[in-house]
């Protein structure tokens, strides 16, 4: 019989084992997700920013490519939850690779900062963008844009990029910097598209599940949260990125996915 040292010894190395195993597949799903499809975020956003345009000008929506990938993005959301911004999204991958990179700064530093809960910044960002949009200001939302900058970044066009205005490049240089403080800073606070996921009922078909024995005084799920949030609470249900790191750290196994058609 396991001495009950040991057995606490060989969990412990299990749990670390887990917690990095998926932080690592999660990594380089991303990584492949960046190289082979960087523009996904800017065309699902491009879409959006469409949708209002045409709106604002009276016309009939183009189902155009850009239409087609909001809507395939729309139904994953609304199936799975936010897998795209967990996975697949080129501007979170960045957040992650560049948290990631300056841990060893953070440490040496010894910064230490307060991850709060996920912000509500980017609700009122998402509404000024589409209120200049329907007013046919599109290019203005264009050429202010980070996102703009990242795309010319990204496909390896820098020539544009120093092109781009000089406040474009100064808002995304500010958010690789806070991105290197702060944990998924920009998914956070000010990522329009991902308050375009947050409104849109998600995680139909699969969701995490807090199961009735968790410990309240734990809180090692949130903790531990690229978002800060407490898994389970719907409230809270809409920012969830499904990155499932609550599930893996989790001392009491009291986090799972769930199928909510079996479920119900």
């Amino acid at each position: 019989m396991q001495p009950a040292k040991e057995k606490k010894k060989s969990n412990h190395f299990n749990k670390k084992y887990m917690i990095k195993t998926v932080k690592y597949v999660r990594m380089v799903v991303q990584l492949i997700f960046f190289v082979l499809l960087p523009s996904l975020f800017d065309q699902a956003f491009t879409g959006v920013k469409n949708t209002a345009d045409a709106i604002g000008k009276g016309n009939v929506l183009q189902w155009d490519s850009f239409t087609k990938i909001l809507l395939i993005l729309l139904i994953v959301t609304l199936l799975f939850g936010r897998v795209f911004c967990g996975y697949a999204c080129a501007f979170g991958a960045l957040g992650d690779y560049i948290y990631f990179l300056t841990g060893k700064i953070r440490a040496c530093i010894n910064m230490k900062v307060k991850h709060g809960k996920a912000g509500k910044i980017k609700y009122p960002v998402l509404a000024v963008i589409l209120i200049l949009c329907f007013l046919g200001k599109k290019d203005l939302v264009t050429k202010y844009s980070p996102w703009t900058v990242f795309s010319f970044i990204a496909s390896g066009n820098f020539k544009e990029t120093f092109s781009s205005s000089l406040a474009s490049i100064i808002i995304f240089g500010i958010i690789i910097v806070a991105m290197s403080v702060e944990e998924r800073f920009f998914c956070r606070h000010l990522c329009p598209m991902g308050a375009v996921f947050a409104i849109v009922p998600s995680g139909i078909l699969a969701r995490i599940h807090k199961g009735k024995n968790c410990i309240s005084s734990c809180h090692a799920c949130s903790k531990n949260c690229p978002l800060g949030i407490e898994p389970g609470a719907e409230e809270e249900r809409g920012e969830c990125i499904t990155c499932l790191r609550c599930v893996v750290v989790c001392p009491g196994k009291n986090l799972s996915i769930v199928n909510n058609k079996a479920k119900n």
